[in-house]
């Protein structure tokens, strides 16, 4: 009787299958995971790459930052600087102003020795020899005014409004220098004589402009017309009456 033949498990041809199909299952898988984990590992680098350039970009920021605080350091310090020449400034200022009140207070010491020893007041009487003062005092004053060719020219251009305006003046400033001056102390009993000087200063002024303006030829020669001759002799008169009134108040 013939012996039947063994077949093993391996020989089995259901095996076969099995483990062919296994093999090719682990080869799909296996496929799969290194096509996942290649994608993985791509997204792994763009992700690195963006890091790296984000790690960049920030250490790009820090040294601006740097640059900036730097920047901010260093106008601090020019400010400190600027703050310290401020105060060097104002001490030389505070000086300067220290320096100017002394030398004002020695001025104002001088002015006042020199004011007691001229004894600036007003005589008591009316007299000849107040006429002769106040003459030199408007002589003096009015010269260079006269043969200057400008106040000539000034005098032609004056309207009627600024030649009343210059009279009043003339006025006003006999009246504040003789009534209202603090070195004046005038009873009102002596109105009348305060009226006299006023009148005689304003007199002697215009007298001895028209007589110098006359002198020198400049009315009847270089000035033929006689309204423009008056406005000369008004705008001369201002400056003959204020060293006609100022000689008039010297003892």
């Amino acid at each position: 009787m013939p012996r039947k033949k063994k077949i093993t498990i391996d020989e089995h041809p259901q095996v076969e299958q099995i483990k062919s199909h296994i093999e090719e299952h682990i080869e799909d898988k296996i496929e799969e995971e290194l096509a996942e984990n290649t994608e993985q590992i791509k997204e792994l680098k763009e992700d690195v790459q963006e890091i790296m350039e984000e790690i960049s970009d920030s250490s790009k920021g820090v040294d601006e930052l740097k640059e900036d605080v730097q920047e901010i350091m260093e106008e601090v310090t020019d400010s400190g600087k600027d703050v310290e020449e401020l105060k060097e400034d104002v001490e030389e200022i505070k000086e300067d102003i220290s320096e100017m009140a002394s030398v004002t207070k020695t001025y104002k010491g001088m002015m006042e020795k020199i004011s007691n020893k001229l004894h600036l007041q007003l005589p008591s009487k009316f007299n000849v020899n107040d006429i002769a003062q106040q003459a030199v005092g408007a002589i003096i004053l009015s010269t260079p005014f006269v043969v200057t060719g400008e106040v000539w020219d000034l005098a032609r251009q004056l309207d009627f409004t600024r030649i009343v305006l210059i009279i009043t003046l003339t006025v006003l400033f006999d009246v504040l220098l003789i009534y209202f001056s603090k070195f004046q102390h005038i009873d009102l009993s002596n109105i009348l004589t305060v009226i006299a000087r006023i009148f005689s200063i304003i007199l002697i002024s215009y007298g001895a402009a028209a007589l110098l303006l006359y002198t020198f030829g400049v009315i009847g020669i270089q000035i033929t017309d006689p309204e423009w001759a008056l406005r000369l002799v008004i705008l001369v008169g201002l400056p003959a009456n204020i060293g006609a009134a100022t000689a008039d108040i010297l003892k």
